[in-house]
């Protein structure tokens, strides 16, 4: 692209030339900018589903540590039913 400022102060070249030089440097460089927007677009997407998926992992983890300690805590009375009851409803 920065060849275009140097094509456009170049007094040696007429009009024409300057606009089909101009149009073939667009030419090549507008495809590349396109596929790398869409690569860095779709790279972005494709972060944000990681994290995304990070998210849930670590809320089912979290979830089962919850309901484990719940369990070992009355499992220690006895009563494991009350304890699973009991961290499923402190959870929901």
């Amino acid at each position: 692209m920065t060849n275009l400022t140097k094509v456009w102060k170049n007094e040696n070249l007429s009009a024409g030339e300057k606009i089909l030089q101009t149009f073939t440097n667009l030419s090549m460089t507008l495809p590349m900018l396109i596929n790398g927007y869409s690569k860095v677009t779709s790279g972005i997407k494709d972060f944000v589903s990681g994290i995304q998926m990070q998210i849930l992992a670590t809320e089912a983890d979290t979830k089962a540590i919850y309901e484990k300690a719940f369990a070992q805590t009355y499992s220690t009375t006895g009563n494991y039913a009350e304890a699973v009851s009991a961290g499923k409803a402190a959870l929901a």
